[in-house]
């Protein structure tokens, strides 16, 4: 069980002693984003809504430049092997090592990614985990509505409040907003538009849409491609789940990487609820199964109910709990010989589903065995009395790695 945390953190990012950053470039006068949050507010609470509206749109373009950047070298440093980079070094027997190995490849790799990338940047540019969170949040979005009211954009402000309430939607004050707006002239249902909509998010209302008037082709064309772009957005979210090493609490470097990668795979099971769509002020859960049962039905009143069976097996998959989908399965499997439905190819279910399904059970199962070996319970504190099984670990690594580099030293002392 330790083993496999261990492995597993092969793509946890650790910070290496020099600071790494993935914001944008600094071009001449690039400003950090912590610092134009500050100034837009400051802006803003003085009265001069049209500096705040420029330095707010510039934050949130600096913020999807720095996203981008994230998701970017994320990926392609996620499968970084020490190997590559000391190809002669032979890891046969410290596994332990090997897996240090990996992390120091992995943060070189992105350290190299953004210095290469067109917006990358220093670490003194990196902006806070507050500010992060702000954005998030889509915050700038509030200051940016009523700055926009103010100087008489309505239509922009319409767009910012209804960006804004997709994140609260308990907020009063912005629900009051949203009805004042409706009152104006000339201001219509369209022009309350999410300008954080992703394209999984556009598709999947089409597509919910198209079914309530049972225009079932366009609910086909438009759920398969809501699917295809909700995987991608799942895959950047958990990218976006890496971030720099660093050292909070009083714990041995193992049970630290521990937990900086229990961390992450908390975020990264976070990512469904971050990514469910709110569709006429309500959030919509489990919102894959529902993307599988609005095809299954679209497909079976197609007449395509060799499609729609998959589909129906994947809901269920899915949810399976949902009393819809065990009555649709059960109808399937009822009515197979009458509709040609082969048990090994139309009655399980989908590729897609089946793949997004592992990957999450597995990430749970990784999460609950971390969580058995290790607990938050030497935080501050150095018993007298304790197990130090990981510290002759650490040791005998620490050893391990001395010993290799002395004798790269010496090799290369008897070829001068």
């Amino acid at each position: 069980m330790l083993k496999l945390c261990f492995f597993t953190l092969l793509s946890v990012y650790i910070e290496p002693s020099v600071q790494l950053d993935l914001s944008s470039i600094p071009t001449g006068g690039q400003i950090p984003l912590d610092d134009l949050w500050e100034m837009g507010k400051e802006t803003y609470f003085e009265g001069d809504y049209a500096t705040s509206i420029k330095i707010l749109e510039k934050a949130l373009v600096t913020y999807r430049m720095m996203r981008h950047v994230d998701i970017a070298c994320n990926r392609k440093c996620l499968n970084a092997n020490i190997n590559k980079d000391l190809p002669d070094l032979d890891f046969t027997k410290y596994n332990d090592l090997f897996v240090l190995g990996n992390l120091v490849a992995e943060a070189n790799c992105r350290k190299l990614c953004i210095e290469e990338h067109p917006y990358g940047v220093s670490a003194q540019h990196r902006p806070s985990a507050k500010v992060i969170e702000a954005f998030q949040l889509r915050q700038p979005y509030d200051f940016l509505q009523f700055s926009y009211f103010k100087t008489n954009l309505i239509k922009q402000a319409c767009q910012a409040v209804q960006t804004y309430y997709q994140a609260h939607l308990q907020d009063q004050s912005t629900l009051n907003n949203i009805d004042y707006y409706k009152t104006l002239d000339n201001v219509t249902d369209a022009d309350f538009k999410d300008l954080e909509a992703t394209k999984f998010y556009k598709y999947f209302v089409a597509g919910v849409d198209a079914y309530t008037v049972k225009n079932y082709k366009e609910v086909v064309a438009n759920i398969e491609k809501a699917l295809t772009e909700y995987f991608v957005d799942h895959e950047e979210c958990e990218l976006l789940c890496y971030q720099p090493f660093s050292h909070t609490h009083f714990r041995r470097f193992y049970r630290a990487l521990a937990g900086q990668y229990m961390d992450y795979l908390g975020c990264c099971l976070s990512c469904q609820d971050k990514l469910n769509p709110v569709v006429s002020g309500y959030p919509v859960q489990k919102v894959v199964a529902r993307c599988y049962a609005y095809l299954q039905f679209a497909y079976y009143q197609l007449g395509k109910v060799q499609m729609a069976a998959p589909c129906a097996a994947a809901g269920l998959l899915l949810n399976p709990d949902d009393v819809d989908a065990q009555k649709n399965m059960k109808f399937y499997m009822e009515s197979a010989s009458q509709n040609n439905l082969s048990a090994s190819v139309h009655l399980g279910p989908r590729a897609d589903a089946v793949k997004f399904h592992k990957h999450l059970t597995d990430m749970l199962q990784m999460q609950k065995e971390c969580n058995e070996v290790f607990d938050d319970g030497d935080e501050g504190t150095v018993d007298e009395i304790e197990d130090l099984s990981s510290e002759h670990v650490e040791n005998d690594v620490l050893s391990d790695l001395n010993e290799q580099i002395m004798k790269r030293i010496e090799d290369r002392l008897q070829n001068i």
